[in-house]
């Protein structure tokens, strides 16, 4: 017989916050290898700036937030990026992304990184099978990522909220073989912008010049 708490653990979100320390230079970091296995994690509004320790004893999680914290970098979910279906790190401070930890991230479905300072976005095809959601919003791009491979199989894509957003080129659109919904709220886009011609499956753009 599973002893209650490994059931509770399987099904529930546990909180996170004992595994939260300080390191000497007044910094909070995630100590990983603390954290006790469950299918979906919530750790939001931990002031995290990274993440230390390896995530093997968490292979098999499907659900990650990191909402709300100082994260700078995206992390190095590798190890678990096997299971890991959506991931959120919506209001953070992440300006890079290394090209290999998205890349191994093969089951995503989900991906949220509204509200960040991205300026680039890499196109790797680790995900490209899987990703079906992508949220770049509030961030710093200039134009829309072209994404070849990763945006194989995204039927929605939102870049709300991104004043510097200027252009959406025909080349990002062919990219994205399968889209249905396009966001775009509150970007600098011409207003006669129409990228319907372009995709034979897109449906929906929502769309408010600012």
């Amino acid at each position: 017989m599973i002893p209650y708490l490994i059931l509770l653990s399987l099904f529930t979100e546990i909180s996170a916050s004992p595994c939260v320390l300080v390191d000497g230079s007044g910094d909070k970091y995630l100590d990983v290898p603390c954290l006790t296995f469950t299918s979906a994690l919530d750790l939001s509004s931990l002031s995290i700036k990274y993440l230390q320790g390896t995530w093997s004893h968490m292979s098999g999680i499907t659900d990650i937030k990191m909402r709300t914290n100082l994260l700078e970098e995206f992390p190095d979910l590798s190890e678990a990026g096997g299971s890991l279906i959506k991931l959120d790190l919506v209001k953070n401070s992440i300006h890079t992304i290394n090209p290999a930890y998205l890349d191994a991230l093969v089951s995503l479905q989900q991906l949220n990184l509204a509200h960040n300072k991205l300026t680039q976005f890499p196109d790797v095809p680790g995900p490209s099978n899987t990703l079906k959601k992508l949220d770049i919003g509030g961030n710093k791009f200039t134009t829309v990522p072209v994404l070849t491979y990763l945006g194989l199989n995204i039927q929605e894509l939102r870049v709300p909220g991104m004043s510097s957003l200027k252009e959406f080129s025909l080349s990002a659109i062919l990219a994205l073989k399968k889209i249905k919904t396009i966001v775009l709220t509150g970007s600098r886009l011409p207003a006669y912008l129409d990228l319907t011609p372009f995709s034979s499956t897109l449906r929906n753009i929502y769309y408010t010049n600012m």
